[in-house]
């Protein structure tokens, strides 16, 4: 039993090491930034940031146009793999 409860354990911590999540921020006051939208038309992927600015972007694995929006904000256009390497952005 202590052994499985250990290897639960391991294969868990495996998994949310590799949650791939970018932080979206105010550029001004460094704040997170709600309800983000993020979306790639070609993967037909969608998503809105959590109250701390946090977008799980494994949907959009490989998407070479991602359109990012918010109210109030300049939409950008980017990259899965800009977003990978970054991991925090400013709007």
């Amino acid at each position: 039993m202590n052994k499985f409860l250990w290897l639960c354990l391991l294969v868990g911590s495996v998994f949310m090491g590799h949650a791939q999540t970018v932080y979206f921020l105010d550029d001004k006051s460094g704040q997170p930034l709600e309800d983000v939208i993020v979306q790639s038309d070609s993967l037909h992927a969608f998503a809105l940031a959590d109250s701390k600015g946090a977008v799980d972007i494994s949907p959009f694995k490989g998407a070479i146009n991602i359109e990012v929006h918010l109210v109030g904000y300049e939409p950008l256009n980017t990259s899965y793999k800009q977003l990978d390497e970054e991991r925090t952005i400013r709007l």
